[in-house]
């Protein structure tokens, strides 16, 4: 995707392994209804580095056999159900490309479905590569908006059906739909709904959609009224500058990422460096992620 190849920011430890890593196979199903079909296969050492969920799969069990249930933890259908487009199957051989470092930014794959396929398997370092490569292809074009994903105002609801809504009681968040909704797991559904509140009612199928209700409807008009309390946007969401906002924490615990830079289209931001130390998994307030619009 965009930025320095996967292996180029792993750390030596890491690569040392790589040559006698032992090899995972990932069965996918034809469909979520059949199940044989294509397998996949991963370098452990590559594939425990970036994502908790082989991580964890591995550490549990000395097979290194997987089914597509076992690798989305139980979830196969729902999460394979909730892919806008494309299969398992297509998820996983793009998965295994990036780890080989591959260029897969021309894949027809889209962004939003990788961001979805890597939360699923814990691998933050791959959310934020297609958050990367999704940003770098915005274009406006009069007061519309053009990405690579082609999502529509329409099909917005396909985002949000992706979205991690799993109640906090220890923020006393029960991420009502409709309600105050906690965004530190959803940054790929806020950067389309920022899109859509920045380009606003002056745009009919933004103030269509609006009119059509609904929670997405009630989030973008919530953006939009706390801008224009705020005194409006000061920058276009896609702007390089506010990449940071909709990146995830790509450290893993226990896993060794080397200090370097994901090259922009436009500029050059930092990668989230990794450290031996515990990811604190609790979640911030939104007050504190986003502001409460």
């Amino acid at each position: 995707m965009v930025g320095v190849g996967l292996i180029d920011r792993l750390g030596p430890e890491v690569l040392e392994k790589l040559p006698t890593s032992t090899i995972i196979k990932v069965s996918c199903p034809h469909s979520a209804y059949k199940s044989n079909g294509k397998s996949v296969y991963l370098p452990e050492v590559l594939a425990c580095a970036v994502s908790s969920r082989f991580r964890d799969l591995c550490k549990n069990t000395s097979k290194r056999n997987f089914t597509a249930d076992e690798v989305l933890d139980g979830s196969a259908d729902v999460i394979m159900r909730d892919l806008i487009n494309g299969s398992f199957y297509t998820q996983m051989c793009l998965f295994q490309q990036w780890l080989y470092g591959s260029d897969i930014s021309k894949d027809k794959t889209l962004c939003c479905d990788r961001w979805y396929f890597g939360q699923n398997i814990g691998s933050p370092m791959y959310q934020n590569d297609a958050m990367r490569l999704l940003r770098s292809s915005v274009r406006p074009v009069g007061i519309k908006i053009i990405t690579r994903d082609s999502i529509g105002y329409k099909d917005i609801s396909l985002i949000w059906d992706q979205a991690d809504f799993t109640p906090d009681e220890e923020l006393g968040y029960d991420d009502s739909q409709c309600g105050e909704v906690y965004w530190g797991n959803k940054q790929m559904l806020r950067f389309f709904l920022d899109i859509y509140a920045f380009i606003g009612t002056k745009d009919d199928e933004v103030s269509g959609l609006i009119a059509e209700g609904g929670p997405c409807a009630i989030q973008i008009a919530k953006l939009i009224d706390a801008a224009a309390r705020s005194g409006g946007f000061e920058s276009a969401p896609w702007k390089l500058k506010n990449l940071q906002r909709y990146l995830v924490d790509d450290c893993l615990s226990g896993a060794s990422v080397e200090k370097t830079v994901a090259p922009e289209a436009s500029g050059v931001v930092p990668s989230t460096v990794a450290t031996t130390a515990k990811i604190n998994l609790k979640r911030k307030s939104p007050s504190e992620e986003y502001g409460r619009g």
